[in-house]
C-alpha cells in the first residue's frame, strides 16, 4: 500500500472543504448564484465534520485562493511542458469562476449566507 502523509497533517477542517467547494463551484450553472449553490455541500460537510464559525466565514475566500493557485500553477507548469494539454484542463473553468465571483459580489455575500447555511446568525 501506499501512504499519504498528507493525511497525517494538521489543519485547519475547512481547509479540505474550500479545495472540493472550488471544484464543485467549477461546474456551478451559469444561471445559479455561486454561494447559494454551494449550500447543500457546505451544511453536509458542517454536519460530518463540524466547522468553527471562523472557518466557515473563511471558506468561500478560500476556495477562491484554490481557484487562483490552480490557474497560475496550471500556467507555470504549461511553460515549462507546452505540449502537455492536461496541465490546462481546470483553467478554463477556473478563470470563468473568478469573473463570476467579482461579478457576482459573492466574496462579501459568502460570510453570512454560509454561517446562516451552519446555523448561526448572519452577524453573530
Amino acid at each position: 500500500g501506499v501512504l499519504d502523509f498528507g493525511d497525517l497533517l494538521y489543519t485547519y477542517t475547512c481547509a479540505d472543504a474550500a479545495i472540493c467547494m472550488t471544484y464543485l463551484l467549477f461546474h456551478c450553472p451559469p444561471d445559479a448564484p455561486l454561494v447559494e449553490s454551494t449550500l447543500p455541500f457546505v451544511r453536509g460537510f458542517h454536519v460530518e465534520c463540524p466547522m468553527q464559525v471562523e472557518e466557515v466565514e473563511a471558506l468561500f475566500a478560500l476556495a477562491v485562493m484554490r481557484a487562483c493557485t490552480s490557474v497560475c500553477m496550471a500556467a507555470y507548469q504549461s511553460s515549462l511542458e507546452p505540449d502537455n494539454e492536461y496541465l490546462l484542463i481546470s483553467a478554463t473553468p477556473a478563470w470563468r469562476f473568478l469573473g463570476r465571483v467579482d461579478a457576482e459580489g459573492a466574496t462579501s455575500r459568502a460570510p453570512a449566507v454560509l454561517r446562516r447555511a451552519c446555523g448561526w446568525d448572519a452577524a453573530d
